[in-house]
């Protein structure tokens, strides 16, 4: 399967211009650990592809793309309190990655818990209860539990379909979830089919039917090539 890249335009001419002093650009500071979580008015969609499911542990939010309209200030303030509740969660799933052994289990273990707090807690923020479900599901994933992790993908994707970015990257982590172990390819290939049905041209598609084709094609090659045609 291959993607064709749109053939770039010409360059156009560059116009002279007089010469510029040159100025020393100073050194770009790394941002902390867990530093997306305190970023603008609060988290909303995460940049590119920096998900668990694409190799890539931490997950990093951008600011809160659309506006709470509370009719009461109760629920403005409980808005705001399950956001601060979500990002204290945030804070310790990114921690954790940069701890190991049992450092590492103890924080996602206390991510786990503070972000089902938002949940109990708020359970009228739907917004909020979205974002914290797929931490979850991303933190049983990195300690093991497959079958958790996927039953709160699921969870997610079939009790919020309006949090369409969110449900995408459900789904992508579905696949890569049960492409990880070979007695599960038959869940990855249902995932796949469901995935290919919402998003057919995407490039994501693309990608993870490459992977589930190479992944595959040793112990399951007609299966494997059924993708790669």
């Amino acid at each position: 399967m291959a993607v064709r890249r749109p053939d770039k335009a010409p360059a156009a001419p560059a116009k002279a211009a007089a010469p510029a002093p040159a100025k020393t650009p100073e050194p770009a500071k790394a941002p902390a650990p867990g530093a997306a979580a305190s970023r603008g008015a609060g988290p909303a969609s995460a940049t590119g592809s920096d998900t668990l499911a694409a190799g890539r542990p931490v997950r990093s939010f951008q600011g809160e793309s659309r506006a709470k309209l509370a009719s009461k200030p109760e629920e403005a303030d409980g808005h705001q309190k399950a956001g601060e509740l979500f990002r204290t969660g945030l804070k310790l799933y990114n921690t954790a990655f940069t701890k190991i052994g049992e450092d590492q289990k103890t924080l996602l273990k206390s991510a786990i818990l503070m972000l089902e707090d938002v949940e109990k807690q708020y359970p009228g923020e739907n917004y909020w209860i979205a974002l914290a479900l797929i931490l979850i599901a991303d933190s049983h994933r990195a300690l093991g539990d497959t079958e958790t992790a996927a039953q709160t993908y699921q969870r997610m994707i079939g009790r919020f379909p309006e949090e369409e970015t969110y449900c995408r990257q459900a789904r992508e982590s579905l696949v890569k979830l049960w492409l990880n172990r070979p007695e599960t390819v038959k869940q990855a290939e249902n995932e796949l089919e469901a995935y290919a049905a919402r998003y057919p041209a995407s490039l994501e598609f693309a990608r993870l039917a490459m992977e589930f084709c190479e992944i595959t094609g040793r112990d399951h090659p007609d299966q494997a090539m059924a993708w790669c045609r």
